[in-house]
C-alpha cells in the first residue's frame, strides 16, 4: 500500500500521458530519480491548476470538510424525475418508499399551520370526510367504521388499522400530502361553518357493478392501448410527412441549375429553416393531443363507473341512467325554464324519448336534438329544462314531463309569455294537466274548453253536410278523452 500511495498512483496520474520521451526516461531512471520526477510533475500540475479552483477569500473555504458535507449532499441530490413527480420516490424500492416518507414527514414538520393540522385531525367528523371523499374519489363509506381514539378524535377502521382523518388519506387512499392538506382543510371549514354534511355516494347496484368490473374495465384498457397506438402511428406519419416535403423541396432547390451558389445556398438555408419551423408546430400539436388523451383516461374510479353507466345510458339503457343519476354529485341551481313535479319529487323511472336524438352526460341528465342537431331541452331528472320555445319543441318536452310526472307539474323560471305558451299547447293538444299555478291552470282550462267547443262545432258541421248524426260519436269520444287523462296519470 505504501508503495501504491507513494509511486504508482502517482505514475498513473502523471506520467500516463502519451508523451514516450518523457515515459522512457522515467522508465530508464533509478527509484530516486523516479520520485524527484513525480514531485516534478505533481508540482506542475497543481501550479497550473489549483489556483483557478481556489478562492482565498471565500469565508466557505475556511469551513472544515464535515460542516460543509451535509450541505454538499443535500445539493447533490437529483430532482425528482417527471414520472416520480406523485410521490417524490427516485425508484420503486425499499429505499426509494423510506426516502419519499421521510420528505413527507419533512414536509409536515416545515409546515407553518402545523398546530391547525393537529385541531382537525382531533375535531374533524370522520363520517363526514369518508362523505365527501366518497363524492370526490370514489370511497365506499360502507366499507369502513368509524371509532374514537384515545384522544378523543375520531378513527376510521381499515382492516386492522385504526387511522386518523390524517393518515386514511395519506396511508389508506394514498394521497400526498399536498393533496390531503386541502381536502382536510375543506372539510373541517363545512364542519365549523355549521354546512350541511354531503350526503355520502349511494353504493352501485350490484348488478351493473359487476358488468362494470367484468367487462367494461377490461375494454377501457384495450381501447387506451388502442388509442395510443393510433396516436404514436399519427406522430410518425406527420413526421415522415414533414421528412419527405422537406426533402422534396431541398432536391428541387439543388437541381436548379438556374440557381447561382449564393441563392442556392440561402435557399437551402430557408427550406432548412422552414423544417424547424414546421418541427416545432408539430411537438407542439402533438403534446396537446398527448394531454388530452392522458385526460381522457386519467380518471377516478367514480368517474370511470359513470362515464360506464353514461355510455349505456346513451345506448338507451333506462336502468343504467337511473343508476347514474342515484351516483351523481349534486345538482346546480335551476336557471332555465323547466317543467317539474309539483311537490319537487324525483320520479323512479328515468325513461328515454327514443324518436329524437340524444346525449347522456356523466351526470345522468339527457339532452334531446333536433333534426338540425340544435339542443331542444334536457331532462335532468328532476325536472325537463328547455332550450328553445318553439311550439313542437314545447309539445315534445311537455310530453315528456306527463310521462315522467304525471299531470302534476309546475313550471319554474320562466317568463309569463313562456308559461302562457305551454298552457295553450298543452290545451291545444288535447294533453291533461294539471298546473300547480291557479291563474295558470283556470287559462289551460278555458282554452282546452273553447278547442273543444271549436272541434266539436267544426265535427256537427261536417257531420251535417254528409247526412249523419254526430251524437252518435259523442260518448265515444267522450271515452276516448278519459283513456287520454287516464293514460297520463303516474302508476
Amino acid at each position: 500500500m505504501k508503495e501504491w500511495r507513494e509511486v504508482r498512483a502517482a505514475e498513473l496520474k502523471y506520467m500516463n500521458s502519451g508523451n514516450r520521451k518523457a515515459y522512457a526516461a522515467y522508465r530508464e531512471a533509478d527509484p530516486e530519480q523516479r520520485r524527484a520526477i513525480l514531485a516534478e510533475r505533481a508540482a506542475a500540475f497543481y501550479g497550473k491548476h489549483r489556483p483557478a479552483v481556489e478562492l482565498p477569500h471565500d469565508p466557505e473555504q475556511e469551513r472544515p470538510a464535515p460542516a460543509r458535507a451535509p450541505e454538499q449532499a443535500r445539493a447533490s441530490e437529483p430532482t425528482p424525475a417527471p414520472s416520480r413527480e406523485r410521490d417524490g420516490r427516485q425508484t420503486d424500492s425499499v429505499v426509494g418508499q423510506y426516502e419519499a416518507e421521510r420528505r413527507e414527514r419533512a414536509a409536515r414538520g416545515t409546515d407553518s399551520s402545523r398546530a391547525e393540522f393537529n385541531t382537525i385531525k382531533r375535531e374533524l367528523d370522520a363520517a363526514r370526510l369518508l362523505a365527501s371523499v366518497s363524492r370526490t374519489h370514489g370511497v365506499m363509506p360502507d366499507k369502513y367504521e368509524v371509532t374514537k381514539g384515545k384522544d378523543g378524535g375520531d378513527r376510521i377502521r381499515c382492516g386492522r388499522r385504526n387511522l386518523n382523518v390524517s393518515d386514511f388519506l395519506t396511508q389508506e387512499l394514498h394521497l400526498p400530502w399536498r393533496d390531503a392538506a386541502p381536502i382536510l382543510q375543506q372539510t373541517y371549514a363545512e364542519q365549523i361553518g355549521h354546512a350541511a354534511p354531503q350526503q355520502a355516494r349511494p353504493a352501485p347496484r350490484r348488478d351493473l357493478w359487476a358488468e362494470y368490473r367484468r367487462e367494461w374495465q377490461p375494454q377501457q384498457r384495450e381501447r387506451r392501448e388502442q388509442d395510443w397506438q393510433e396516436q404514436k402511428k399519427r406522430e410518425q406519419e406527420r413526421r415522415a410527412e414533414l421528412r419527405r416535403e422537406y426533402l422534396a423541396e431541398r432536391r428541387a432547390v439543388q437541381n436548379d441549375r438556374a440557381l447561382k451558389p449564393a441563392a442556392r445556398k440561402a435557399a437551402l438555408s430557408v427550406s432548412s429553416m422552414g423544417k424547424v419551423v414546421k418541427d416545432i408546430e408539430l411537438r407542439k400539436a402533438i403534446a396537446g393531443e398527448r394531454d388530452a388523451l392522458k385526460a381522457r383516461y386519467r380518471m377516478k374510479p367514480a368517474d370511470q363507473y359513470r362515464a360506464y353507466l353514461a355510455e349505456r345510458a346513451g345506448n338507451g339503457d333506462a336502468d343504467a341512467l337511473a343508476e347514474l343519476r342515484r351516483q351523481r354529485s349534486p345538482q346546480r341551481a335551476p336557471t332555465g325554464e323547466r317543467i317539474e313535479h309539483q311537490t319537487g319529487q324525483q320520479p323512479e323511472a328515468a325513461p328515454i324519448m327514443k324518436p329524437a336524438a340524444y346525449k347522456v352526460d356523466q351526470q345522468g341528465n339527457v339532452t334531446y336534438y333536433d333534426q338540425q342537431k340544435r339542443a331542444m331541452f334536457t331532462d335532468r331528472g328532476e325536472a325537463v329544462e328547455f332550450g328553445q320555445q318553439e311550439r313542437d319543441t314545447i309539445e315534445q318536452g311537455l310530453r315528456l314531463a306527463l310521462a315522467k310526472f304525471g299531470p302534476h307539474i309546475r313550471l319554474r323560471g320562466g317568463s309569463e309569455e313562456y308559461n302562457n305558451m305551454m298552457a295553450d299547447v298543452a290545451a291545444d293538444t288535447g294533453l291533461y294537466v294539471e298546473f300547480s299555478d291557479k291563474a295558470l291552470q283556470d287559462r289551460y282550462s278555458q282554452r282546452r274548453e273553447a278547442t273543444q267547443a271549436g272541434r266539436d262545432y267544426f265535427t256537427k258541421s261536417k257531420a251535417a253536410q254528409g247526412g249523419q248524426q254526430p251524437e252518435r260519436d259523442q260518448p265515444e269520444q267522450t271515452a276516448q278523452h278519459e283513456r287520454e287523462r287516464q293514460a297520463q296519470k303516474p302508476d
